[in-house]
């Protein structure tokens, strides 16, 4: 078995088992010949090999990581121009994945795990780009091909997490234009003549030996010490933090000597330093021209976390003097600029969770960092905070279902105990993290009891039943009551229940599915709580509720007595709401038609009765409260007509006219001996 260290490479044509399932063979046919045909001669310019095809897809390999990527950036940039002149349907979209590492040749063929990675790798891989691994990064000359670094994946099968880059393709830079008028110059080289390649080859000597004597003059020189110098003098300058001094010495090694890893990082912090210090000083103007100079001495340098700083400090500057609207603007165009740069993306999430102007674009950072760079996250203190406040403020069905999945995949130990004790609180302020802890904790495999969970909502006091929380609730006690209620669900509630927050909010009506199913369900368990609801004197709502509920039955004469008493006391001592009117009227309907005074030998008043009724389960003193509450509704309503009348509010005459009549009519009944 032969083994050999290549680069590898897969391209893929995006969506076209969707794009020719539905379409004649014909037609696949002249999508695949012409894709073979624009990608093949360049292939074979750049010395690739074609191990296989794969239906749409090829299996590439190179000796040199950096032919590899300069062949895939000219496929693009041939699919580009190819793009641009056809038909929609016609276009060719392709995505191309790079790996480097040693592999087994086979019959031809190619195995091993880097074979693999670089499978894996263009399954992430957006249509129109090139992105390839680290190993392929560290191998190739980086001058060569602007690159820039997405982010740290893992990869299914793969258990190193994996550093990803792309190669970046800005058809309107005049640097990358510059980059493929090179490359294209050197397609053309290649076709000359066989004279012209000699003249070439001669002249190409004759420079090379001009640049060895050259070169040999420098060494035997001074030359030699000279660039250590530059060298050690770029060192201390960064030591000091002298950035413009470090970047200077930098430069001079660069004009006389092949760039190295440690000049780049010199190169790197340099630049770097330099922009942070504009930026301490609130100088952005000069930070973005400073960078900008740059790209033009370094054409094959990317700063897309520094150019995403210059932006971010501006949109702080434009949030102090109160442009809210403009900074998001700003951070718009850069987070679009960047989306697939975690470094810069981290930076947007920084500002949005430091400002708290908008928490979606906040959770939108995140989540775009958590799904490219794990790794990058989980030691940023700031993470935490906004985890905190994604659990406890957005409920699941808002969204962020990706976020959700990484908090469960890399940081349940975390929270586990945050998520279990909120299922045990009946805080409305927890209310939306334990539904997110129902959703954590049920993909962990953990138990959560449905019964408590939905019921604990179902109490929760709240402004919104129209929220999908409240209706999932409903539908789960919809679900019981329609399967019986069985016996032994009934038997799992609780005995007593001392709020029901639902019964606060509107009127039901006696057909509505949640006035059944309050009634059906919990009633035994609301029955105290209805009870002492009919006298409440503050809660017109809730009391109307309660009657309507408890009114499904005979209800015990005093207490009934004493509910109609309440709600006229109500209307007398308190605002009462509109649609409470008609209730109002019943009670003294109810008044009107009674025979006389309650009975000396009232009924037995039940013992739980009772103490609801505290004074008034006295026969002597209800019928007393009745008579005085009668006759002040009685002159309420006359003062209250006369204005009325002055008013011109005739809708509320005519009611409160009709209300007198039978308040009149309760008066003469009471008086009965």
């Amino acid at each position: 078995m032969n083994s050999r260290v290549l680069t590898i490479v897969f391209t893929d044509i995006k969506g076209f088992t969707e794009r020719t399932a539905n379409s004649p063979r014909d037609f696949s046919l002249k999508i695949r010949e012409k894709h073979d045909q624009l990608l093949k001669p360049i292939i074979k310019k750049y010395e690739g090999t074609l191990i296989k095809t794969i239906g749409d897809a090829f299996l590439l390999t190179f000796e040199s990581p950096t032919n590899a990527v300069l062949c895939a950036l000219m496929i693009q940039a041939s699919l580009y121009e190819h793009n641009a002149n056809v038909p929609k349907e016609e276009k060719i979209e392709i995505r191309i994945a790079i790996n480097t590492g040693e592999v087994n040749i086979v019959d031809g063929d190619i195995l091993g795990e880097p074979v693999n990675i670089a499978s894996r790798v263009e399954g992430i891989t957006e249509g129109g780009e090139i992105w390839f691994t680290e190993s392929t990064y560290l191998s190739m000359n980086k001058s060569e091909v602007p690159n820039a670094f997405i982010g740290e994946f893992r990869l299914k099968g793969i258990p190193e997490v994996m550093k990803v880059y792309r190669v970046v393709m800005d058809h309107d830079s005049e640097v990358f234009k510059k980059i493929l008028s090179t490359q294209q110059q050197l397609f053309s080289h290649t076709a000359s003549s066989s004279k012209s390649l000699f003249f070439n080859f001669a002249s190409a000597i004759g420079i090379v030996l001009v640049a060895i004597i050259l070169g040999l003059g420098i060494f035997w020189g001074h030359g030699k010490w000279v660039l250590e110098n530059f060298r050690s003098n770029a060192k201390k300058h960064l030591e000091n933090k002298q950035y413009s001094e470090a970047l200077m010495e930098t430069e001079k090694i660069l004009e006389a000597a092949t760039i190295d890893e440690q000049v780049t990082e010199m190169l790197n912090n340099s630049i770097k330093g330099a922009v942070e210090d504009l930026l301490k000083n609130n100088e952005t103007s000069k930070a973005r021209d400073f960078l900008k100079q740059i790209a033009e001495r370094h054409p094959n340098l990317f700063f897309p976390k520094l150019e995403a700083s210059i932006t971010i400090k501006e949109a702080y500057n434009l949030l102090e003097k109160g442009d809210s609207k403009e900074a998001i603007k700003l951070l718009d165009e850069v987070q679009k600029k960047f989306e697939t740069d975690s470094f810069a993306m981290i930076e947007i999430w920084h500002f949005y969770n430091k400002s708290g102007i908008h928490w979606s674009k906040e959770l939108k950072a995140v989540q775009t960092v958590a799904l490219a760079s794990p790794a990058l996250l989980l030691n940023d203190p700031v993470l935490y905070k906004s985890l905190d406040y994604f659990l406890r403020k957005v409920a699941p069905w808002e969204g962020f279902e990706k976020l959700r999945t990484f908090i469960s995949e890399n940081l349940f130990d975390k929270y586990k105990s945050m998520l279990e004790n909120s299922l045990k609180s009946d805080n409305s302020e927890d209310q939306t993290l334990r539904w997110n802890a129902r959703l954590i904790l049920t993909s962990k495999g953990y138990h959560v009891d449905d019964l408590k969970f939905y019921l604990s909502e179902f109490l929760l006091k709240r402004s919104d039943f129209d929220s999908p929380g409240f209706q999932e609730s409903f539908e789960f006690f919809s679900r019981k009551m329609q399967e019986g209620p069985k016996p032994e669900f009934l038997k799992e509630l609780p005995a007593q229940i001392a709020t029901f927050p639902i019964l606060d909010v509107e009127l039901l009506a006696t057909d509505s599915k949640k006035f059944i199913l309050i009634q059906k369900l919990f009633e035994p368990s609301l029955k105290k709580f209805l009870m002492a609801s009919l006298l409440n004197k503050e809660e017109h709502v809730r009391r109307i509720n309660a009657y309507s509920i408890l009114a499904q039955k005979p209800i015990p004469i005093y207490l009934e007595t004493a509910f109609h008493l309440t709600n006229l006391t109500a209307w007398l001592e308190n605002w009462v709401p509109n649609d409470i009117f008609p209730y109002l009227a019943r009670s003294a309907e109810f008044f009107a038609k009674m025979s006389g005074p309650l009975s000396a030998s009232p009924q037995a008043i039940e013992k739980d009765v009772a103490s609801i009724l505290g004074d008034l389960k006295n026969q002597e003193v209800l019928s007393k409260k009745i008579t005085q509450t009668l006759n002040k509704m009685e002159i309420a309503i006359s003062k209250l007509l006369k204005q009325l009348k002055d008013e011109s509010e005739t809708n509320y005459i005519r009611f409160f006219e009709k209300l007198q009549t039978t308040v009149k009519k309760a008066i003469s009944v009471q008086k009965k001996p």
